[in-house]
């Protein structure tokens, strides 16, 4: 008896632990990138640590975008499952492929949770808060003067003075220029 119920439990184990390894993997992930290769079948991407991911386009439920994927796209890609560095395709499920706006400029103030940039097409000032950002700096940090790009989702606001509410933000930080430095 006591082997037959040993066996039992060894089975419920068994049978219980690959449900909750599919649970621990619903949750959604967030890749930045930009398009470096597209294709019929899917496209590819580097991030900024200059890592490949390559993606099925049979794999997105969703792309969003009004012209589709192009090369140098700044996009983010929201997946579940864990990535594979370098492969042609990934076993993951992405569920939504978002081109994004990009604005570049120049920083034109900084603080602990803000970055402001002066636009380098028309010179307008925005404002973004870089709690819930992700930030990729070089090793002086963020200064007055830095080239800047920003890529975003969502609609840029043109009201002075006031912090942008995007759904994602990805800001790198490039640092001076030849011109800019003095």
């Amino acid at each position: 008896m006591k082997k037959l119920m040993s066996l039992v439990l060894a089975l419920c184990l068994l049978m219980g632990i690959p449900a909750l390894a599919d649970q621990t993997d619903q949750e959604a992930h967030y890749l930045f990138g930009y398009i470096i290769d597209v294709s019929a079948g899917g496209f590819e991407l580097i991030t900024d640590n200059e890592v490949v991911y390559g993606f099925s386009r049979n794999d997105a439920t969703q792309i969003v975008s009004d012209a589709g994927l192009e090369m140098d796209n700044a996009v983010v890609v929201m997946y579940q499952g864990n990535l594979n560095v370098d492969a042609q395709a990934q076993s993951v499920v992405v569920s939504e492929v978002t081109v994004l706006g990009t604005l570049y400029g120049t920083v034109s103030d900084a603080t602990m949770n803000t970055i402001s940039v002066t636009a380098s097409t028309d010179g307008q000032v925005y404002i973004f808060p870089t709690e819930d950002a992700d930030v990729v700096v070089g090793e002086d940090g963020i200064l007055v003067g830095d080239e800047i790009e920003v890529a975003y989702k969502g609609r840029l606001s043109t009201d002075a003075g006031q912090a942008q509410q995007l759904e994602y933000t990805h800001i790198t930080v490039y640092g001076q220029t030849e011109s800019g430095l003095e």
